[in-house]
């Protein structure tokens, strides 16, 4: 059975897809950008622990980000952007140590920022978390990432 065809027809991305898909066939990177992909990000996603680089931007995903990408420690690209995402950023998202790239923005998520990304996130370069419903100030712990070049807050 092909269980790629769900790229083609835009069905909805569900837990079951991500049980099938294995490191076998996404070993390093996947891109489904603007794929009119519909539902939840499933935890089952972190089965896909190989992958360096994550790209699911202008898709129809809701719901909240899935602690459970936070065991996939080999991103260093990972971009949620423009979709309807909803709810925090995961305290378990510093777990991702080896990000460059990070790309939330023109969701709809919340709360505070994390204070904790200043002391895990040595490689990130760029954040891009603007058009959300954050509240408070930037932690000041940021300002201790040395590498970061690149980041928009703007609150919406």
């Amino acid at each position: 059975m092909l269980y790629v065809i769900y790229i083609y027809l835009g069905l909805l991305l569900t837990s079951y897809l991500f049980k099938k898909f294995t490191p076998i066939f996404f070993p390093f990177c996947e891109h489904l950008d603007n794929m009119n992909l519909i539902g939840k990000i499933p935890p089952e996603i972190c089965h896909l622990s190989k992958l360096t680089s994550l790209s699911l931007e202008k898709n129809k995903l809701f719901g909240t980000i899935p602690h459970t990408i936070s065991k996939l420690t080999n991103l260093y690209w990972l971009n949620l952007s423009m979709n309807k995402l909803t709810g925090p950023i995961p305290d378990q998202f510093s777990s991702l140590i080896r990000l460059t790239y990070l790309s939330l923005d023109n969701n709809q998520l919340e709360g505070k920022l994390p204070s904790n990304w200043g002391q895990k996130y040595k490689n990130l370069r760029t954040a891009l978390l603007h058009n959300n419903k954050f509240v408070g100030n930037v932690p000041w712990q940021w300002g201790t990432i040395s590498t970061l070049s690149e980041y928009t807050l703007l609150y919406a």
